[in-house]
């Protein structure tokens, strides 16, 4: 039975760690038939990274469908939730946002 590589799962790992699981046949060459994007010449000249200040990695709990109706559009998903929940911070008064009993 062949290990099929589970997509979803990200983890950090040392160059051992990584050595060591091509040692245990647990890392997975990318398939001949894997689609491939090629860019014009000059494409990345003037390429700039972007950084998203001040995030943070939040767990709470939410709707199942209300993550579902944003992966339902593809790639980058979550920064489109940022983006609606951006746009009501920014188009209500603090004190709208406050729940009883928290501050």
């Amino acid at each position: 039975m062949s290990k099929e590589p589970k997509m979803s799962e990200n983890k950090t790992v040392t160059l051992e760690e990584l050595r060591e699981m091509k040692r245990n046949g647990e890392l997975f060459e990318t398939p001949t038939d894997a689609p491939t994007k090629s860019f014009p010449e000059g494409f990345w000249d003037n390429a700039t990274v972007v950084l998203r200040n001040n995030q943070a990695s939040n767990n709470f709990e939410i709707d199942a469908d209300i993550p579902a109706f944003f992966k339902a559009s593809g790639a980058d998903w979550s920064a489109r939730m940022n983006e609606v929940s951006r746009f009501y911070t920014n188009t209500k008064p603090a004190s709208d946002h406050l729940v009883e009993g928290t501050k």
